[in-house]
């Protein structure tokens, strides 16, 4: 998963707002089991949030990978491929949720395979090697997989090691990373330093549970990142900005996007305005089914601040939070969801500042969403981040009551 526990709650959220019977078995920071059935294709066109969606085929303990001949009597009752030319691409992806899992694991796993396919007849079997690319992963990129045709032309083996389990089974669907970077560097107007990334746009999007047709807004639309995913996702988009110029570049973008993917977007100037997002009832009538929106991601500092530092621009940035939420909980709709992105700054001391917004919340009318058999997870949510990010995500998803 691309971001933990936002990745499982935007999956989840996808199978409950579908009306998808679903029961988690197990997951971690790196991969969920879930008991579900999925339109595998649709599935993975619409999140943003996973790399890889699989089937797990057999699932073993400490005992059974201990054992050769163990493993090997389990690993052999299934069906892992069915059908392989005498010329195959494969490869193997070990997720866990420790760190310091033993490095000769996935060996036994490679070398059982190894041995399967000799004794399947198949001649060529080119091994693809993975990359240790997290601290407890080895794995192939879904962006490998699809270079290397590896499912056209062969199979990939998934083992998940989960609270003492290893869930063992192949890959069905890899996310398409190259199509979100194209939407972004392609358009007329980019602005990457402080834009947000189109998975993290699509993400919030769908954890508004809204389906085609529906009303959305962003308030803060900057050049429009986030109502392009609600565009390709068939939603009726709103934006505003308080600043003319990007309000100018949103529209433009999605005129591009609406010819670029041939969409059906209508005219959009009269739905993407200036305006003041602390008085967005003077210029929205009509109850919007859905909002989405990341109102400030301060601007990239060149080095960690100090926590007085931070607390200052915190400040600051919390005045229009607070001024907004109320407006926004004015123009939704009862049982609407707002989607809501906050600032965490890490400090030079280490640290993780942010601002309390729940009594905020509260006298807006607004409440934390929780999935019906979903993740226990506490908000805000996190988009994960590498240790030199200084400016952090959090997402709360709210309802309306």
């Amino acid at each position: 998963m691309a971001h933990g526990k936002l990745s499982l709650v935007e999956a989840v959220n996808y199978l409950e707002s579908n009306g998808s019977e679903y029961r988690i078995i197990s997951a971690s920071s790196q991969a969920a089991i879930l008991d579900t059935y999925l339109n595998v294709d649709h599935t993975m066109n619409k999140l943003a949030g996973l790399f890889k969606i699989g089937t797990v085929n057999c699932i073993l303990d400490s005992r059974d990978v201990a054992d050769e001949g163990r493993m090997e009597n389990k690993l052999n009752s299934e069906k892992f491929y069915s059908w392989l030319d005498d010329k195959v691409r494969w490869c193997l992806s070990f997720y866990s949720d420790v760190a310091d899992f033993k490095t000769y694991i996935p060996d036994h796993f490679q070398n059982y395979f190894r041995q399967r396919l000799r004794k399947d007849g198949v001649k060529k079997a080119k091994y693809i090697f993975q990359k240790r690319a997290r601290e407890s992963n080895l794995e192939i990129t879904s962006d490998d997989i699809i270079k290397k045709h590896i499912i056209d032309e062969g199979f990939e083996v998934l083992v998940a090691y989960i609270d003492g389990k290893y869930y063992v089974g192949t890959t069905l669907k890899v996310i398409k990373n190259q199509d979100f970077i194209n939407r972004d560097i392609s358009r007329p107007f980019q602005n990457p330093k402080e834009s947000i990334p189109p998975k993290i746009a699509r993400i919030l999007v769908n954890l508004t549970s809204l389906s085609s047709g529906g009303r959305f807004l962003d308030p803060f639309c900057g050049i429009g990142t986030i109502l392009q995913e609600a565009s390709l996702l068939g939603l009726q988009i709103f934006g505003s900005d308080i600043d003319r110029q990007c309000v100018s570049e949103t529209i433009k973008n999605l005129k591009w996007l609406s010819e670029e993917f041939n969409l059906e977007i209508g005219d959009i100037s009269e739905r993407i305005f200036t305006a003041d997002a602390r008085q967005l009832s003077k210029d929205i009538h009509v109850k919007m089914d859905g909002i989405a929106t990341e109102p400030i991601l301060l601007p990239p500092l060149k080095r960690f601040p100090s926590e007085e530092e931070a607390e200052d621009m915190l400040q600051i940035a919390g005045k229009i939070y607070e001024a907004s939420l109320p407006e926004m909980s004015n123009v939704l709709k009862k049982g609407g969801k707002l989607v809501l992105v906050t600032p965490y700054i890490r400090t030079n001391r280490n640290t993780e500042l942010s601002f309390n917004l729940e009594e905020v919340f509260t006298e807006s009318g607004l409440t934390h969403y929780w999935t019906r058999n979903g993740p226990q997870f506490e908000y805000p949510l996190r988009s994960s981040s590498d240790k030199n990010q200084k400016v952090l995500r959090g997402i709360y998803v709210l309802e309306k009551l």
